[in-house]
């Protein structure tokens, strides 16, 4: 992590893939002259290399916090930073920053060492801090917590509310092709280069801090196998004050564009919004990485109903975040949603019948899909928006691809569904079935 005094910049980027934080049952105790003097003594004797010492005004030993978690001894010590000085945590010049240094040991001693950034617009942050530990996150704390470990490398950076970790900070899934990620980006002028390159395992553990309080993930309660309990669940969402802000927020912007917004969720049961995405008129990126997102929606400018693109991008997110079951489309005045029912049948839909992708074109289904969800429009559908998602559910649905099509009616989700029969010339035709949800 670099610092800057008004001329000195640096830029940091985080890179996780799965984080699991519990939040621990603490017993604190006084911090003890003997205990303290034996760490301080022991960083003394250590010729550190952590960044933030050159840009510390005071090491506050006095306001030091001693806590046993977990069988290992915890010491979290303030750390009074000279005037001016920042880190980029996030790149806003509102939120400040207030660092502590981080031991942890046991009966042998001292093992490991961090340096813990605060970054928070808490402007009385400094006051609370005699009651503020990271064992004893304030309810309202709302920013980011970062980890540096004792070789200056970022460990993990969340973003908080309400003392809850709702997502992981600066995550990275830019480059799917290879897991090497780079886990440092440096910049100096215009020129930004990669000091640090790493391999990314499938399941980054926690940072190395006993009973780490990033709260535990948010795991929603998914019923594979059973579309109305989703849909039931789905309807009651749309009635919360966020999922409407955010689809206020699309339908209010640019309508000759796609937006896109991401819902999270955090461990304490309250709903987010992230930051909306602006796209061209045909395509919008999802940002689906965070640790409590849970679905996204996003509008065609065009009124043109559900489309492949948006069946095949259900399970690309949910690739990479395997939380990820729907996706919202606003098009028309109506409201429709991708709903991933079986990831497991969907995986084999998709394996079988992968997308026609063409240069500078969404994905389309191959020939044997299209041709059929083209007869149902045509053979007893319709072309209405309502009619081609129902022939598109229709066929998903016979072809076992564990994704269905829902559509909002008077406030609730229901899944589209259709029937086929033979009409008096032999004739295979189709026609809207009832629901299956009462």
């Amino acid at each position: 992590m670099k610092f800057r005094n008004r001329g000195i910049f640096f830029v940091l980027w985080v890179i996780f893939l799965f984080l699991v934080g519990c939040q621990a049952d603490t017993n604190e105790v006084e911090p003890q002259n003997s205990s303290l003097g034996a760490v301080k003594e022991w960083f003394e004797s250590k010729n550190h290399h952590l960044e933030v010492l050159p840009f510390t005004e005071k090491i506050n030993w006095e306001s030091a916090v001693v806590s046993n978690i977990e069988g290992e001894q915890i010491i979290e010590v303030p750390l009074v930073l000279k005037e001016n000085i920042r880190t980029n945590v996030v790149d806003d010049a509102s939120y400040r920053n207030y660092m502590s240094l981080l031991f942890i040991g046991d009966k042998t001693g001292i093992n490991r060492e961090y340096t813990i950034v605060y970054t928070t617009k808490d402007t009385d942050f400094d006051q609370k801090r005699e009651s503020f530990d990271l064992y004893k996150l304030n309810p309202e704390y709302s920013g980011y917590i970062t980890f540096q470990n004792a070789d200056n490398k970022i460990v993990y950076s969340g973003e908080y509310e309400k003392g809850q970790q709702v997502r992981l900070h600066n995550y990275s899934d830019t480059n799917t092709a290879s897991r090497f990620e780079c886990a440092y980006y440096v910049t100096v002028g215009p020129i930004t280069t990669c000091s640090s390159w790493r391999w990314v395992p499938d399941e980054v553990p926690n940072p190395g801090v006993p009973g780490f309080p990033g709260g535990p993930l948010y795991v929603p309660p998914y019923k594979d196998l059973d579309p109305c309990a989703h849909a039931t669940d789905m309807s009651t969402l749309s009635l919360n004050p966020t999922y409407q802000s955010a689809k206020n927020r699309i339908l209010n912007a640019d309508p000759n564009i796609e937006h896109s917004i991401t819902l999270t969720h955090s461990a304490s049961g309250a709903y987010y919004e992230e930051q909306m995405v602006n796209g061209t008129r045909y395509n919008v990126e999802a940002k689906v990485t965070g640790i409590g997102d849970f679905a996204v929606m996003h509008n065609h400018p065009d009124n043109t109903p559900p489309s492949s693109g948006d069946v095949y991008a259900i399970l690309q997110m949910y690739f990479k975040n395997n939380l990820i079951r729907t996706n919202y489309i606003f098009t028309g005045g109506e409201t429709y949603a991708i709903v991933l029912i079986n990831p497991n049948q969907a995986k084999a839909f998709v394996a079988n019948y992968p997308a026609d992708v063409r240069p500078g074109y969404s994905p389309e289904f191959p020939e044997p899909i299209f041709d059929q969800i083209d007869l149902g429009k045509t053979r007893g559908l319709g072309s209405s928006n309502e009619g081609r998602s129902t022939a598109m559910s229709h066929i998903l649905e016979k072809y076992n691809a564990g994704i269905t099509i829902m559509k909002e009616k008077n406030g609730k989700f229901t899944p589209l569904k259709a029937s086929e029969y033979i009409d008096e010339e032999g004739v295979t035709r189709y026609r809207f079935a009832a629901p299956p949800c009462n």
